[in-house]
């Protein structure tokens, strides 16, 4: 298999979550497969527990996140901040009838790739199961 991941870590204790919190939420990304499938949120491919750190994988986005972008170029098209705007919508409105809350949302977690032009929604560490 040739491909790139990304693994994100972060350390048990200090969280807003508790690491069993955290850990059912991972599993339940991982295995939801309607929540997956969407083309604007990065899938997670597996997550689990390391010498006391969370860990989750997920595909390599080429491209920067929307926070990145601003401060390289200052203010964005137009055109490219609705498509941004729209595809993070998508995204969370695709989340959210999966019954998962971001609750991070913020431009360091909306990866923005420019072939194809497509904007991904990152970083589910802080989400939560929806009532």
């Amino acid at each position: 298999i040739s491909a790139f991941f990304a693994l994100e870590t972060y350390p048990e204790t200090g969280m807003f979550l508790q690491p069993l919190q955290l850990c059912q939420i991972n599993e339940r990304v991982t295995s939801s497969s309607s929540y997956c499938a969407s083309a604007n949120i990065c899938s997670v491919f597996d997550s689990g527990e390391h010498e006391g750190w969370l860990w989750y994988a997920m595909p390599w986005v080429r491209g920067d996140s929307a926070r990145a972008r601003l401060a390289r170029e200052g203010a964005l098209p137009a055109d490219l901040v609705a498509r941004i705007a729209q595809e993070t919508a998508r995204a969370l409105a695709h989340a959210h009838g999966a019954g998962i809350v971001h609750r991070d949302l913020k431009p360091e977690n909306i990866v923005v790739s420019m072939r194809p032009l497509q904007a991904k929604l990152i970083d589910f560490n802080r989400s939560y199961p929806s009532s």
